[in-house]
C-alpha cells in the first residue's frame, strides 16, 4: 500500500509537464513579439525623442529578460522535477541545476524585469511632467489673451 502511494505521489510530478509545455507557447509569442516591437523602434527611430527610444529599448531589455525567465524555469523545473534522478543529462550544464541555484537565477531575473519597469515608469513619468511643464506658458499665454 505504502509503495503504490509513493508511486502516486512520485508520478504526480509528470502534472507539471503541460505547464512546462504551455511555457514554450508563451515564449513563443515573445518571439513574435520582439521583431514587431524592433521594427516598431526602427520606424520611428527619427520621430522619437531620447526618452522615447530609451523606453522602446528597455521594452526590447523586458522582452528579453522575460524570455530568459521562462527558459530558466522550463529547463531547471524539468531537470529538478520530471527528468528521472537515474537519466543522465544530456547537457552538462543542466547535471548542477538545484532548487537553491534555481530560485537565485528566478530572484534576480525577476529583479531585473522590476527594474526595467520601474525606469520605464520613471521615463513616461518624466515625458509626462515636461510636456505638461511645456504646455504651461501656453496655457497662461491664452489666458492672458482671453482677458
Amino acid at each position: 500500500m505504502k509503495v503504490e502511494f509513493d508511486k502516486i505521489i512520485f508520478g504526480g510530478r509528470f502534472l507539471l509537464l503541460p505547464m512546462y509545455l504551455a511555457l514554450s507557447l508563451t515564449l513563443a509569442v515573445y518571439t513574435l513579439r520582439f521583431p514587431v516591437q524592433t521594427f516598431s523602434l526602427l520606424y520611428n527611430a527619427l520621430s522619437f525623442s531620447d526618452t522615447q527610444i530609451l523606453v522602446a529599448v528597455l521594452h526590447l531589455l523586458d522582452i528579453i529578460m522575460v524570455s530568459h525567465l521562462i527558459v530558466m524555469i522550463m529547463i531547471g523545473g524539468y531537470v529538478l522535477f520530471i527528468r528521472s534522478s537515474v537519466e543522465e543529462p544530456k547537457l552538462k550544464w543542466l547535471g548542477h541545476i538545484d532548487p537553491g541555484t534555481l530560485k537565485v537565477k528566478m530572484s534576480m531575473s525577476i529583479l531585473g524585469v522590476s527594474s526595467i519597469h520601474l525606469l520605464e515608469a520613471f521615463f513616461l513619468t518624466v515625458i509626462i511632467l515636461y510636456d505638461q511643464v511645456n504646455m504651461l506658458p501656453k496655457m497662461m499665454l491664452g489666458k492672458n489673451s482671453q482677458v
